[in-house]
This record gives C-alpha cells, structure tokens and sequence, in this order.
C-alpha cells in the first residue's frame, strides 16, 4: 500500500525518497510516515478496517479456501468496508432491501473511518486504471452508468473520475486495455493518443465521442456535467456527514442525509426500473435544490410527495 500508485501522497514519498539513491527500507518507511498526516484521505484507515475485517472472519489465516471466500466477497461488495457497494447495488436494481442498504453502507463506514481519524477526507471513486470500468460493471446500461457517476459524485469526501467515465468508455481485461486513450473525437485524431502496448480498443463506442456528446443534452457526459455543477453549488454534499433518512429510504429509494456545519440535504435516489413516491410531509423546511434524470423525464412534485421517474436523483436542502 505504501508504495503503490501513482500519484497519492504516500507513493510520492516513496518515489521521492528513491530518486536519491536510498535504501529500500527507508524509502518505505518514509512512504508509511506520509500515512499518518489527516489529509492523506482516509487510505490508511482503509487498510486497517479491511485487515480486522479479514481476520475477524477468517479465523484460520492458514485456510486458503475460505480466504479466498471472503476476498472474493470483499471484491463484490458483500463484505468488508463496502468497497464496491456501487456496483452491488445496481446489480441489485429494484430490490428493496439491497437499495436500502445504500445509505447505511455509507453511515456505517463514515463512522468506521471517523473513529480512526475525525479528521479523514474519503476518496471515492467508480474505477482507476487497475480495474474495469464502470461500463462493464453495468453491462453498459447507459442510465445505471448514469446513476453510478451520481452515486459517486453524491458522496462526501473527493470524489475522483476515471477519464473516460463521463463518456461512458468501456475496458477491461488486461492493464492496457484499462488505460484506453480518451475518446475525444469520431475520427480518434485531434489529441487522441495511441493506445498502449497490448491494449485491445472496442470495435465500438455505442455511446460516442466527447465531440458527439457535446451536442446531446441527454448523453452521459452532459448527465456528470450536471452532477458535479450540483455537487459544487451545494458544498454539503462533499463536505457532509452522512447518515441514513430512515424514514424515507425505502421502496427502492435510498435517501442519505448530509449535515454540516448549519445545512443539511437529503439526497434521493430512485434505484429502480419504476416510478416512485417519496412522501415529505415532516420536511416542509427543505427545498428541492436539485435533480439528476436519466432522460427527458422530470422529478415532479404533488402537494407533499415528490416523484422520482425510473433512476432519478433529487436533492433536498435545509440551511438552519
């Protein structure tokens, strides 16, 4: 962990330390030093919540079988700090009970992390050049690829987007096809690069280039253009603790409350293939500040109940 990546502060140290012809031990032992300031974002906390959480079910380290069990449940998000839970949970579109678990996932781990460092910065992300991407996490459904930069760009902390995300960009299987150039036009000149060694390019973009996309207002790149102005206008949302509304996170809605400082908000998620109502009565003294849609169809509201169209995002503000 120490010395992996690319461009985080521990992998810097390292690399920084190296480059003048140190020994390995103190390269890595400055690297681990670099761990302990609070902005390093949480890494380390990470590191140490999925160790206890490897050893406190697997109790025999020795038994390779039900280690590799449990990784493997870690890898699907069923396990552990709920890494992964994203994509777990779009699987699980239309499940009440595993929608739900949304909003507690993200409570539960903020505490996890704020009992290691009350000061910790998460850093979600959706995927980086050592995994898939997205697309192919959700089998390149345009609204769950949708949906899926919301719920990443909707979580506090700071959240990172793997370039080609916002244009929907599949690959994956070997490391170079993970690290496909950006697609910036049909014609793949004008600044697209080569492809790295051995990397396999799609036969297709089904979604277009960032040049197609410019011009479609309901394309996926205009869709993260939306969410990220949404996030920036309300900072709440980045900076807030987040909690789940029990009261209104069910029926395939996950709704997750953010407070900080004197505002609050209550993002809504409509994590279904079907129309959903969210009554608010009990909450008159929030506005609705916000809305994502996967397509021409709008969050409409009916006297106190709002209404989520299929996919749909709504984000209610309180300032106290």
């Amino acid at each position: 962990h120490a010395e992996h990546g690319g461009g985080n502060n521990s992998a810097f140290t390292c690399r920084a330390l190296s480059s003048s012809g140190t020994d390995t031990y103190s390269a890595i032992a400055g690297a681990v030093s670099s761990l302990k300031g609070p902005l390093h974002g949480g890494a380390n906390a990470k590191v140490r919540f999925m160790f206890n959480a490897v050893k406190d079910n697997v109790p025999d380290p020795g038994d390779d079988g039900a280690m590799c069990d449990f990784l493997n449940k870690i890898l699907d998000g069923t396990a552990g700090d709920g890494s992964g839970k994203i994509v777990a949970v779009l699987r699980g579109v239309d499940n009440e009970k595993t929608v739900s678990s949304y909003a507690t996932a993200q409570e539960k781990a903020d505490k996890a992390y704020r009992a290691g460092n009350p000061d910790y910065i998460d850093a979600p992300f959706l995927s980086n050049h050592d995994t898939g991407r997205i697309a192919g996490f959700c089998s390149r459904d345009e609204n769950k690829m949708k949906l899926a930069g919301a719920m990443n760009l909707m979580m506090s902390g700071s959240a990172f987007v793997y370039y080609g995300e916002e244009l929907g960009m599949p690959g994956s299987g070997n490391d170079p096809s993970k690290r496909a150039p950006m697609l910036w036009n049909e014609a793949r000149d004008g600044g697209t690069t080569n492809p790295p060694p051995e990397c396999e390019l799609p036969e297709e973009y089904p979604l277009g280039s960032l040049e197609v996309q410019r011009e479609d207002e309901f394309s996926i790149y205009q869709y993260y253009r939306r969410a990220i102005a949404l996030r920036r206008e309300y900072p709440v949302i980045s900076h807030g603790i987040p909690t789940a509304e029990t009261a209104l996170n069910h029926s395939c809605v996950s709704a997750t409350r953010k407070t900080w400082d004197a505002e609050s908000c209550i993002i809504l998620m409509n994590i279904s293939t079907g129309e959903r109502r969210c009554d608010l009565t009990g909450y008159e003294d929030f506005t609705l500040a916000g809305t994502l849609t996967v397509d021409e169809a709008p969050v409409t509201q009916e006297g106190n109940e709002l209404i989520l169209p299929p996919y749909a995002v709504a984000v209610l503000y309180q300032s106290r």
